[in-house]
Parts: C-alpha cells; sequence; structure tokens
C-alpha cells in the first residue's frame, strides 16, 4: 500500500489489544500504512509500543535481497529489531 485511505475498522479494533503494533513497508513508512494506523491508535487510546520500517533512502538499485539487507529490512535486521520492540 503507497497510500492508504480508508482502514478495515474490525482489524484496527483488533490491534487495540496488542502490545506492539509494527508495521514492514517496501517504501516510506510515512506514507504508507503507519500514519492511518498510529491516528487510529492514538484516537483510541492505544498505551503499547508501535515502530515501523520501511525505506529511508531512495535512489538505489540492485537485487531485491541486497536492497533490502542495505535498508534493513532483511529478515534477520527486522528479526533483531522486532525483538527490541516487543521487550
Amino acid at each position: 500500500m503507497a497510500c492508504v485511505n480508508e482502514v478495515d475498522a474490525a482489524v484496527m479494533a483488533g490491534l487495540l489489544s496488542l502490545k506492539a503494533v509494527v508495521t514492514y513497508e517496501d517504501h516510506n513508512p510515512a506514507t504508507g500504512i503507519m500514519p492511518p494506523v498510529a491516528y487510529y491508535l492514538l484516537q483510541h487510546g492505544y498505551r503499547g509500543k508501535v515502530q515501523s520500517f520501511g525505506v529511508k533512502d531512495y535512489g538505489k538499485s540492485g537485487d531485491t535481497e541486497e536492497l533490502l539487507k542495505a535498508e534493513a529490512l532483511d529478515v534477520e535486521s527486522i528479526t533483531a529489531a522486532i525483538k527490541t520492540v516487543i521487550r
């Protein structure tokens, strides 16, 4: 989702019971799913942790796996980062 115009109310309500909400985007998270998710959570008094992972730099080219690793979006990097979020 490069840009989200509406959210699923039932899915969003389900997030409120989680200890942490993490999004993973293969583009800039500032324009992806996190802004509407964060807005919903704030509006509904969410008290858990929130973290968004996504592309920080533009203009790179190469193999998908190389690009994901360069942006710390590969499986190993995300796994390690999520462990720090849910502690």
